[in-house]
């Protein structure tokens, strides 16, 4: 194995596992996250295909796999423009929350979107197959590749999606920007520091996909159309003569022009996924979960020392993940907000405290601002046990755990 092949491998892995890790906790909130879900799920997806393929054809180019290879260009292809999309789904998303002034419904905002990050790629995939050429190629190193038929029909068809979308993106991006600055005021008057972090991420992550893929995109068309040599498209049967036929080329026949462009191609998923953890694998919430899989891990065979130090720490309270809905930054709405803390519309958790242990000590979070300018989010979970229940001498030595409910004032996106 070369040394770029085995570098790819290796990172393509890590590409794969920072993808997932995070995926379990963003499809709890679908409603909220739908972009960012099928975001890893395309990424996650694309760099285990690139992974198996830099370990099956390293160092040939035989075709082992033909079904697999099947398979694994329609991802291809559906990932050059799923990526653009889930860019795209990501900023509109933000736009609306910041914009649009009118709440939209659940169901209406994840058909949108699934739509967008679903149904586009899975068009892609059809269109595709009116210009291929024949079935698929396979590269020593690569593995297998998808086999567009250079025409003009495949720039309208195929390479033109992911610039247009991205510049769609990059439009939405901008427009949330402004109305951001303009409305940086009542974000702060509603309190809501740790949803407007997270949106500024969202936004850098959505425009860092479009600011990479608008140029490369351009390169590659510029490229195919320089050094390839575009033949005119005369009719179906003409364009898929000889199907199924499989081109294979050994690394030593590659012109470097095209081991570069492949190159980029099968770097683009792991830089996708290295993107979104350098963005979002620092949060509170991302470390707890990482520190979740690493305590399941380490109560594998072979790891009982890790897990010994991990079951002697100290519990913390777990918060439940809050969930963000669009919503109107208005004055009107802010006072309903600020006169709303006993409405039973506010999202409540359940959690088993027991009342009368004197060992219980709370955790920091759990303890109420005495600030009025931070009292949007509290929790309360001490209750106050009468005198006379402590010195009934009738009273069991343990109480049963009873419930209590905790409820959120204000409800923030979290990533």
């Amino acid at each position: 194995m070369t040394a770029s092949n085995t570098t790819f491998t290796i990172f393509s892995g890590i590409g794969f596992f920072l993808s997932v890790i995070p995926l379990s906790w963003h499809l709890r909130s679908w409603n909220v996250h739908s972009g960012t879900s099928m975001y890893l799920i395309w990424t996650a997806l694309t760099c285990l295909v690139f992974f198996i393929d830099s370990i099956v054809w390293n160092g040939n180019a035989i075709n082992w796999a033909p079904v697999w290879c099947d398979i694994a260009t329609r991802i291809q292809t559906g990932f050059a423009v799923a990526l653009p999309a889930c860019a795209l789904c990501i900023i509109r998303r933000v736009y609306n929350i910041t914009v649009i002034t009118t709440p939209h419904g659940i169901r209406r905002e994840m058909t949108i979107e699934l739509l967008i990050t679903v149904g586009i790629p899975v068009l892609e995939m059809v269109l595709q197959y009116v210009v291929a050429g024949h079935r698929f190629n396979i590269y020593e190193d690569y593995g297998c590749g998808t086999a567009t038929w250079n025409t003009p029909l495949a720039y309208v068809l195929v390479y033109s999606w992911p610039l247009i979308i991205s510049v769609v993106s990059a439009c939405y991006g901008g427009l949330t920007i402004r109305a951001f600055f303009r409305r940086r005021k009542q974000f702060k008057d509603l309190n809501v520091d740790i949803a407007y972090s997270n949106y500024w991420r969202l936004i850098a992550l959505a425009s860092t996909d479009y600011i990479i893929t608008i140029p490369l995109v351009a390169w590659n068309i510029s490229l195919n159309v320089s050094w390839g040599h575009v033949s005119p498209w005369v009719s179906w049967a003409d364009t898929h003569w000889g199907y199924s036929r499989v081109f294979q080329y050994p690394r030593v026949l590659m012109d470097p022009v095209q081991v570069l462009s492949l190159e980029l191609n099968r770097w683009v998923p792991v830089y996708c996924a290295l993107v979104f953890f350098a963005f979002f694998g620092f949060a509170d919430e991302a470390q707890k979960n990482y520190r979740l899989m690493g305590s399941t891990l380490a109560k594998l065979p072979g790891c009982s020392a890790f897990a010994g130090g991990a079951a002697t720490r100290s519990p913390d309270v777990a918060m439940p993940p809050i969930h963000f809905a669009s919503r109107t930054l208005t004055t009107q709405q802010t006072e309903s907000r600020r006169n709303s803390e006993s409405s039973p519309e506010k999202p409540c958790i359940t959690a088993a405290v027991n009342e009368c242990d004197p060992r219980f000590q709370p955790h920091p979070s759990m303890e109420r601002p005495t600030s009025s300018s931070s009292s949007n989010l509290w929790i309360d979970v001490i209750p106050q046990v009468p005198e006379p229940a402590l010195e009934h001498p009738l009273r069991r030595g343990s109480v049963p755990d009873t419930t209590r409910t905790i409820c959120l004032n204000d409800a923030h996106d979290q990533v």
